[in-house]
């Protein structure tokens, strides 16, 4: 178990290394007002925002792919995730329960 743990946020602070947009001066802006799942953009000016989805409930939630167009990416890209993929299922996102996805743009 150490291991993995290990590797998991090994992973995770390597994907936000590689998106200036997850720095910590990087502007927040909250998307959605559901008490279950929070969208929410990061952006640092003049670079490419990256969507952040969190399902903090125990059961899985579906995300319309037109959110994340309304968020300024146009082709959605998987950079980190607890499920290490981006399940794109009819035009929605399907993520399972408790757990969250870095979405940028290609």
């Amino acid at each position: 178990m150490p291991g993995r743990a290990y590797n998991a946020l090994l992973a995770r602070a390597v994907a936000r290394a590689r998106q200036p947009s997850l720095g910590a001066s990087a502007p927040t802006v909250t998307l959605s007002s559901d008490d279950q799942l929070l969208t929410y953009r990061r952006g640092a000016p003049g670079r490419r925002p990256v969507f952040v989805a969190v399902n903090v409930a125990a059961t899985p939630r579906r995300l319309d792919l037109a959110a994340i167009t309304a968020a300024g990416i146009a082709h959605p890209a998987h950079l980190h995730s607890t499920t290490g993929s981006l399940d794109i299922v009819d035009g929605r996102i399907e993520l399972p329960g408790c757990a969250f996805v870095w979405i940028g743009d290609t």
